[in-house]
């Protein structure tokens, strides 16, 4: 997995939210059905090392997706984690292919005993389909500026429908459901100015459902009675209070017909306006609202059988009704209430509140006393600036829950039958969501949630299962960058995020669902500034370390990994102006991981070569040009010694340097493009050539690799947006097979050009010949827009996190079955007598080499030998490796181990060509290593 880093180029000021609705479109799964069986397995066990257990899983029936199937591993005879790895996992079979291979590693040793079995079954199979689909929350356009939503079955076919009140065009926007789940384009019906609240009742007694939306501008209700077939007739208005805001129906006084009550912000009152039966309506009754009603609806409160009136605005109204058509005087409390739910929020039969002023930073709860009055309950939801509130049952299990939507998030609060209440999950629904309706818009007997945007000017789409989740991408505000890793070796993925000046580390739970934080300062005490952040195993001990640039004092963090998921104190070393991206690659050959940073304020990267004892030594100098915003480092031609790419994104250019395998590097081959920023590495053409994948502004593009380290001119990748300029920056490429067809797929964060860098995550698949299709394009909040990928739910997909913004939870189709799902594996035992006595082994010689500098050579693992050896040297010094963690160097005499690694270093000679030689001797086995200085 590859991931590039944040563009730093400057956003343009035009807002763009509103051009990628139109992209926002569901993805549709197919399903695919295959059968599948695991195959029993055997080894001869090694005496030292790990050899594995092949199983072959192999499908028949369909073979046009790509299928996962997770696995785990159980003893029969042989002892986990001592005879075999018992790690569990995923196997993946191929788009085309009849056959995937689970391999357990076995591990070896001296010991004379009888064969040992273990066994390995496999779980639930997944099956991937060409489309890629996550956990987002479609959008469709509604045009103007969405304030209020309803929905009803509006044709008669059985399906919920949507309308949503439109302010800037004063139109309802119409979307009639679809049989495939969607939505087609919306009706346009004009009804007014500034159209605020809608509600939707039988106002004529057809049988259809009719709609009413408040007129802010006009002071008036407009009706708009609908034909049957989804069409509405022209908009009838009726004179109500000043600045109404919010319309509900009911039958206020027990005659059988449709009434709309309005509240009316300026007025402070509440407006009745009773049913005919045939679409008509009386002239208003006007009564106390209370200050500044905002929103009103009808409930029996006191228990008496008769509805009432209950007001929310700068305080609380209730207005006690007779059922003929009166109403007590008003009862008020103080607060700022303007935005409300009704429920029983504790099961005692009566209806109690939920309020939030728009501003506020809380959600109030208010039960309510069975005589109109309510009574505030200890119980606060801290939330800020909600828009709007709904209440309903989301999980199934009896108890109200609240959903309430904050900018384009809507936050669920999961009720518990007393008042009291726990916080739930959080989804991105749009930009910045104005009103919510909940239905079973998919018929599967699950509420759903739509929410209208006034930024998007779309409404979105979540749909909730029966455990109350919904399909929508997670809220997952996690901080300046992510990096995403199994820190604590559970074999789930965890999450590192930088938070200020720290990093914080969040255990995967599985399920896409992380624990509380743990915080490590990411940098000196005096000026922590981490602003990018790389998990990666440097010292080669099978654990997680951490990577961090920090621009305030211009250093890189190094927090080593501990086995429990925690991380040592962080130790820094100093590089060029502005770090901002780093990556690793052995590039002088010894062994060892070498760090390489890109420092965008200077004319140069940082180089810093791995002593192998977890330090490294001082920063080197490498120039590359101006600007160098990322760097990816990989092998571009295939000579077995490691190269980087950097983007120079002031000067327009990406620059690759070819590794010579002893840290120096060749003249900078220079390919043009536009404000390149975010870089990623992948075989794109499936030819064994590397690629690289560029980012810049208005611009996403690929340069095809010809495996001898030169590439083509940049090729376009579209992304689902139109290719006008100033309309987007790419923020950040991941690289992987997000639909599990064996290709390549693009997953870029696109910065909209908007007043709030809102970010839209392009999803392009790939054809593995190098071509790509834009599939959908997911809003995932505000900010950088960095990106990490691992499978966070644990289904065998590769997921998305984006810094400030959403978890991105790839959800294939679980369509294939199994025919047999436990097979045995037997480990046969084949030890052999002591030997001391290694394979013969050499050193590959290096030339051209600085005068009187100690060279190393490349570690080796000796084989053919299990049992200690005797070790000597000649000519120069070695050391041995135990579990990552070396030996001083040394020329006396000593013992190897048969698991331990060996290396040897001999000093340049004072003269220009000139070899100079060691030889090391192991078990009486001799092996040479020569070094040739330059001319």
């Amino acid at each position: 997995m590859v991931w590039g880093r944040v563009s730093k180029t400057p956003l343009l000021h035009k807002s763009l939210l509103t051009l990628f609705i139109g992209a926002l479109l569901p993805l549709s799964a197919q399903s695919a059905e295959a059968q599948l069986s695991i195959e029993k397995a055997s080894v001869t066990e090694a005496n030292v090392g790990a050899s594995s257990l092949d199983f072959s899983v192999v499908r028949s029936g369909d073979t046009a997706s790509s299928i996962v199937v997770p696995y785990s591993i159980s003893p029969d005879t042989a002892t986990p984690d001592v005879d075999y790895d018992s790690k569990p996992g995923f196997v993946r079979i191929p788009a085309g292919l009849i056959q995937g291979v689970i391999r357990v590693p076995v591990l070896g040793d001296t010991t004379e005993e009888p064969d040992e079995r273990l066994k390995v079954k496999l779980g639930k199979p997944a099956a991937f389909n060409p489309a890629i689909e996550f956990n987002s929350a479609p959008a469709y356009a509604a045009g103007g500026r969405p304030t209020a939503v309803t929905s009803g079955d509006f044709n008669g076919d059985g399906r919920e429908d949507i309308a949503v009140s439109i302010s800037i065009d004063g139109n309802i926007a119409v979307l009639l459901a679809d049989s495939d789940g969607g939505f087609a384009a919306p009706a346009l019906y004009p009804a007014g100015i500034d159209l605020r609240g809608i509600t939707r009742a039988d106002f004529n007694g057809d049988g259809k459902v009719d709609l009413a939306v408040a007129n802010q501008i006009q002071d008036t209700v407009s009706v708009l009675i609908n034909d049957g077939s989804g069409h509405f007739g022209a908009p009838v208005a009726y004179p109500v209070g000043s600045r109404p805001s919010w319309v509900s129906s009911s039958d206020l006084n027990g005659d059988g017909k449709s009434d709309l009550v309005v509240a009316n912000i300026l007025s402070n009152s509440i407006s009745v306006l009773w049913g005919n039966g045939v679409g008509g309506f009386s002239a208003p009754l006007n009564l106390s609202g209370g200050f500044a009603p905002y929103f009103v609806t009808a409930a029996d409160l006191n228990g008496d059988g008769k509805l009432d009136l209950l007001a929310s605005g700068s305080g609380i109204t209730a207005l006690l009704g007779d059922g003929v058509g009166g109403f007590s005087p008003a009862v008020s409390s103080i607060g700022d209430a303007r935005r409300a739910a009704l429920a029983d929020f504790n099961g005692d039969g009566i209806p109690d509140i939920a309020t939030s002023a728009p501003d506020g930073d809380r959600i109030t709860i208010r039960l309510g006393s069975g005589s109109g009055s309510f009574v505030e309950s200890s119980q606060l939801l801290f939330v800020n600036s909600v828009s709007s509130i709904q209440a309903a049952d989301f999980d199934g299990d009896g108890d109200i829950d609240l959903a309430a939507s904050v900018g384009g998030v809507i936050a669920l609060f999961i009720g518990d039958n007393t008042g009291g209440f726990s916080v739930g999950d959080r989804y991105l629904a749009g930009a910045a969501v104005s009103g919510m309706t909940l239905a079973n818009f998919d018929s599967d007997g699950n509420l759903d949630i739509v929410a209208s945007d006034t930024k998007s000017r779309a409404v979105s789409v979540l749909r909730g299962n029966d455990e109350g989740r919904f399909s929508a991408a997670l809220d997952f505000r996690v901080g300046r960058g992510v990096a995403a890793g199994d820190f604590d070796r559970d074999g789930k993925q965890d999450i590192a995020v930088i938070r200020g000046g720290n990093v914080e580390i969040r255990m995967g739970e599985g399920q896409g669902r992380f624990g509380n934080p743990t915080s490590f300062l990411g940098g000196r005490p005096e000026n922590p500034s981490p602003n990018s952040i790389r998990s990666v195993d440097l010292d080669a001990d099978g654990k997680l370390d951490l990577v961090l640039t920090n621009n305030v004092g211009n250093y890189v963090s190094i927090l080593f990994g501990k086995a429990n998921g925690t991380f040592q104190k962080a130790i820094t070393y100093s590089v060029g102006e502005t770090p901002i991206d780093s990556a690793t690659a052995d590039f002088n050959d010894d062994g060892f991981q070498d760090l390489i940073v890109a420092n965008v304020d200077s004319n140069f990267v940082s180089i810093l070569y791995g002593n192998g004892n977890r330090g490294f030594d001082a920063a080197v100098d490498q120039r590359v040009g101006s600007s160098p915003l990322s760097v990816v480092t990989a092998d571009f031609n295939r000579d077995g010694k490691m190269d980087f790419a950097v983007a120079n994104t002031n000067v327009d250019r990406v620059s690759v340097f070819l590794g010579d395998g002893n840290g120096g590097f060749g003249t900078a081959k220079r390919y043009a493009m536009t404000f390149p920023g975010s870089i990623a590495v992948s075989d794109i053409e499936n030819d064994g050539n590397l690629d690289l994948v560029v980012g810049g502004v208005d611009n996403l593009a690929v340069l095809f690799g010809d495996g001898v380290g030169n590439f083509s001119a940049p090729v376009s990748v579209p992304v689902g947006l139109a290719a006008e300029a100033g309309r987007y920056s790419i923020g950040n490429i991941a690289v992987s097979d997000f639909n599990g067809d064996g290709n390549d797929d693009i997953a870029a964060t696109l910065v909209l050009v908007s007043d709030d860098s809102a970010v839209v995550v392009a999803m392009m698949s790939g054809d593995g010949k190098g071509g790509f299709s834009p599939e959908a394009n997911i809003a995932a909040g505000t900010g950088f827009g960095l990106i990490a990928v691992a499978d966070f739910d644990g289904n065998g997909s590769p997921d998305i996190t984006v810094s400030g913004g959403a978890l991105l939870l790839n959800s294939p189709q679980f369509t294939a079955s199994l025919l047999k799902t436990t097979a045995v594996g037997t480990i046969v035992d084949n030890d052999e007598a002591p030997d001391s006595s290694p394979d013969d082994f050499s050193f590959e010689s290096k030339t051209g080499v600085a005068l009187k500098k100690w060279i190393v050579a490349r570690n080796q693992t000796l084989t053919g030998f299990n049992s200690p050896a005797a070790i000597s040297v000649s000519g120069g010094e070695y050391r041995l490796s135990t579990n990552g963690v070396w030996s001083e160097w040394t020329s006396a005499s000593g013992v190897m181990q048969p698991v331990q690694k060996v290396q040897v270093r001999v000093r340049a000679a004072t003269t220009p060509e000139t070899t100079t030689q060691t030889t090391l001797t192991v078990g009486g086995v001799s092996g040479n290593f020569s070094v040739t200085t330059a001319p």
